[in-house]
């Protein structure tokens, strides 16, 4: 998981519950992916609750726990084969909203206060956005009302890699890096028809 609310998993507001109940199979749902549990790897809230600890210290066990399952790449940071996210209403990936501090860490995963500007107004944990660097983004949005926040993080993405691109040059000429990152794809955008709809609009 990217990131998930601070509560139980099986809450309504949990990111896990969603797997549980849709891409697993669980609830009723018909199907589900074929996964065994021993590869799912939420946050470990259900213990930090449980033992009365802290969002920080349920970051930093799952920072462990990325340690030793994914491997690692581009200067000892965890390499995945793809990250799929969305997008919230106001344009953030995983748990780092728009300003926010956390977004000039260089920690694997961190605990992130209950955000005041949007709902659920809960405290959260985290990957740090920078990990969508090492991995193929598959950025999913549902809805009309999505569609500005969509234009906005596509247009984020697209300016990112492109400083990314020119930093590369100039490193490589002046000779100050000895291991390049390798370039990566841009992110995937996938869309409801309602959301593609009103982007087009937007952008029209």
């Amino acid at each position: 998981m990217g990131d998930d609310r601070f509560v139980p998993r099986g809450h309504p507001e949990s990111n896990v519950t969603a797997l549980d109940d849709v891409l697993l199979g669980g609830a009723g749902s018909t199907g589900g992916a074929p996964l065994p549990t021993a590869n799912i790897h939420p946050f470990p809230t259900d213990r930090a609750l449980a033992e009365f600890r802290d969002t920080r210290w349920c970051a930093a066990q799952y920072a462990e726990e990325l340690c030793a399952q994914v491997p690692m790449v581009d200067g000892n940071w965890p390499g995945f084969d793809l990250i799929f996210v969305g997008v919230g209403d106001d344009g953030h990936v995983l748990s780092c909203f728009p300003e926010s501090p956390a977004l000039a860490s260089m920690a694997w995963t961190m605990g992130i206060p209950a955000p005041s500007h949007i709902g659920p107004h809960l405290p959260r944990v985290t990957i740090n956005p920078r990990l969508l660097e090492a991995a193929p983004v598959l950025v999913v949005t549902w809805g009309a009302g999505k569609a500005r926040p969509w234009a906005t993080s596509s247009a984020r993405f697209e300016t990112s890699a492109a400083g990314r691109s020119s930093g590369r040059a100039g490193r490589a000429r002046s000779g100050s890096w000895t291991k390049r990152r390798p370039p990566r794809s841009p992110p995937t955008f996938a869309a409801s028809d309602p959301a593609a709809e009103s982007l087009s609009a937007l952008r029209s």
